[in-house]
């Protein structure tokens, strides 16, 4: 792969598109019709930066993750993390407070939650806090970051050739035990497969310089029995088979992960023939996708915004500050912090 200032272009490019469609599927264009089927698969999008984001954690640490310790490890990803979450944060609560029209009193029970990155969607029983003011796309952001977690200790204490087998026995776990004991925590253990199949596919890279047939054939094996235990229970042991709420929508996410290191490894055969023509612009959206994800929403939801009329015009306002804002927030307020952690090291 082509390298940009030391990162992945086409993981770069990726990252940009997936954040880019989960903005655009928000605004829920063709609703309705025929193209909601393609415009309204926004947590497929999650789900592709779940095995990204254990790509690039493999790719980044495999050097010198134990050696560095877990104190440093964890202070690289919190001031990557929390700064920008914090601001997500902050702007949902402000934009909640505009459209009420009033400051309003804060929900220190869901703040607390979320800052202990604890939030989930209620799709669920068991659910234990729900994304700050609405601010759907938080979600995803508490799995990544006990994946993160999870990750230096599997690698650390673990035997590398039986990483594998521990995290696919971890998502069985949590699986097997939310089926008896709804709760958030299990829900984080199950999704762990998914995001290890990026630190999977690293692996090959890192070590083999390709992706190996038979690694993609053992992932498509362990994903595909996770997801069919969910299938099993969604015909069989639940009467909600709602697309949108458990355990149809784990299924549906793991089909997600599925598909995409499918035709992911069938256009990588074909030298991913095409990608810069149809992606490549979309690197330079890399670094701003993790603001843009969390910064978007509460913006787009603002009385102001909705207000705007033709259509397009809103669509072009709301996506032209929320650019700004998370270009402001990568490249002027996140690197204050990017510095702090430096002096300090």
């Amino acid at each position: 792969m082509v390298k940009i200032s030391g990162k992945l272009s086409k993981i770069e490019a990726l990252r940009g598109i997936a954040a880019l469609y989960v903005v655009i599927h928000h605004f829920r264009i063709g609703d309705g019709t025929w193209v909601s089927l393609f415009m309204m698969q926004g947590q497929m999008a999650v789900i592709l930066f779940f095995v990204i984001s254990g790509f690039v954690i493999r790719y980044a640490t495999h050097k010198n993750l134990v050696e560095k310790g877990f104190g440093e490890y964890f202070k690289r990803r919190f001031v990557r993390i929390y700064p920008i979450f914090i601001l997500a944060l902050i702007i949902s609560y402000i934009c909640y407070a505009i459209n009420q029209g009033s400051i309003v009193s804060v929900d220190l029970s869901t703040l607390s939650g979320n800052i202990f990155n604890l939030q989930d969607m209620p799709r669920h029983e068991g659910n234990w806090f729900s994304p700050f003011y609405s601010n759907g796309p938080l979600w995803s952001l508490s799995y990544e970051w006990w994946f993160y977690l999870l990750f230096f200790f599997i690698v650390k204490f673990i035997p590398r050739q039986k990483q594998n087998i521990y995290v696919f026995l971890l998502s069985i776990m949590g699986i097997s035990s939310f089926w008896f004991y709804p709760n958030q925590a299990s829900c984080f253990l199950s999704y762990f497969m998914i995001w290890w199949s990026g630190v999977i596919l690293a692996d090959d890279y890192i070590e083999q310089n390709v992706i190996r047939r038979q690694t993609i054939s053992k992932l498509i094996v362990m994903l595909s029995t996770l997801a069919s235990i969910y299938l099993v229970k969604s015909f069989f042991f639940t009467t909600n088979l709602d697309i949108s709420y458990h355990p149809f929508i784990e299924f549906r996410h793991f089909c997600y992960a599925i598909f995409f290191i499918v035709v992911g490894y069938i256009w990588y055969l074909f030298s991913l023939k095409y990608f810069d023509f149809l992606f490549g612009k979309f690197a330079i959206m890399g670094s701003l996708s993790y603001a843009l994800y969390v910064l978007h929403y509460p913006i787009m939801n603002l009385d102001l915004m909705k207000g705007i009329s033709p259509f397009p015009l809103q669509f072009i306002v709301v996506l032209s500050i929320s650019f700004a804002i998370s270009y402001l927030a990568e490249h002027y307020y996140q690197p204050i912090f990017n510095v702090l952690i430096k002096k300090k090291a």
